[in-house]
């Protein structure tokens, strides 16, 4: 824990006094002064409101998003009532719900109340990742006041600046140098940028594009650590690489920029035995390009597999962003 860390604050508040444990378990790993706040039988509003006077502003705020347990007198019973009341009173910090309902995650965690959501199931990954969640947002104010500034903390390689900065969305680039720019910045981090695949790719399409099986992508992990995703926001558990760096780092001196090439690359200069080579599901042969899904019902990634183009179409049910990659599913028959 360094000096500093003694003026960065968390405010928590949850209807459950159980979870203080979850609190302290924040206090112990990050070093951070953690203020746990109890809603269980209260009233909601008088609670936020006692808080927002009681303590400073935090860097981060934390709110279980199902109030079930407050006072019903205060007619409370989500999170997202209380964020007005906090935004007035602690405008900066990022307000994340935690939440034991899974189903309301998936419904919440691309609107615009909370900056982020996690399943409390999911709370010791949260906990790692709030460092990094606390450090770029002070980046992001001391250091963004215009798209080439945002570019350069993202670490964006020079071959990727104008297109990444063609794909932001028209509210983020009006937030530039204004004072919520970083709450712009983050969600669209979090909901965009680093979730989907496209300029950065996850373990399992950094897998399919180097031509290795999942289960034995950490064998080449070391060999392609020059891609690895370092800038503002960057999650270690979670880890990313540039796909453009996959090829600068595989590929440096061919103007050949196309899956095939980076797999036959990577075969090549990190050794891989056909053994560990992927697998398509569908025809099983070697190197797959992207990773699809089985049927139409399916669109979230721990649910695909790997897939040629050529035994896989576009994804009937998805919506098509620029770019990023499509979703695709696994052609019948």
């Amino acid at each position: 824990m360094t000096e500093s860390d003694n003026d960065v604050s968390i405010v928590m508040f949850d209807d459950e006094p159980e979870r203080k444990s979850r609190a302290d378990l924040l206090k112990d790993t990050t070093g951070y002064i953690v203020h746990f706040v109890d809603l269980q039988g209260k009233d909601v509003l008088h609670e936020v409101n006692t808080a927002i006077g009681q303590f400073p502003e935090p860097q981060l705020i934390l709110i279980d998003h199902i109030l079930s347990r407050a006072s019903k007198e205060s007619r409370i019973q989500h999170g997202t009532s209380i964020v007005p009341m906090l935004r007035e009173g602690w405008p900066h910090p990022p307000i994340i719900a935690v939440t034991a309902a899974a189903d309301v995650c998936c419904k919440n965690i691309d609107s615009d109340v909370y900056e982020s959501i996690f399943a409390i199931e999911s709370f010791s990954d949260l906990v790692e990742y709030v460092p990094a969640i606390i450090t770029g947002y002070g980046e992001v104010r001391s250091e963004v006041h215009n798209l080439n500034d945002l570019t350069r903390l993202l670490g964006v390689p020079q071959s990727d600046v104008q297109l990444v900065q063609s794909s932001l969305p028209v509210v983020l680039k009006r937030s530039l140098g204004e004072s919520d720019v970083a709450h712009h910045i983050f969600r669209w981090f979090t909901r965009t940028f680093y979730r989907n695949p496209g300029f950065l790719l996850n373990r399992r399409w950094a897998a399919v594009s180097i031509g290795v099986a999942e289960e034995h992508f950490g064998a080449y992990e070391a060999g392609i650590e020059p891609a690895l995703y370092q800038g503002v926001f960057s999650d270690l558990k979670n880890p990313r690489w540039w796909k453009a760096k996959l090829y600068a780092t595989l590929l440096p001196q061919s103007p050949r920029r196309f899956t095939t090439a980076l797999q036959e690359a990577a075969k090549a200069k990190l050794l891989v035995p056909d053994e560990h080579a992927s697998k398509c599901y569908n025809c099983g042969e070697k190197w797959p390009e992207v990773l699809g899904y089985v049927d139409e019902y399916a669109l979230h990634e721990p649910e695909a597999v790997p897939l040629h183009l050529r035994c896989s179409r576009t994804h009937s049910h998805s919506t098509p962003e620029p770019y990023y990659e499509e979703s695709r599913v696994m052609l019948e028959g």
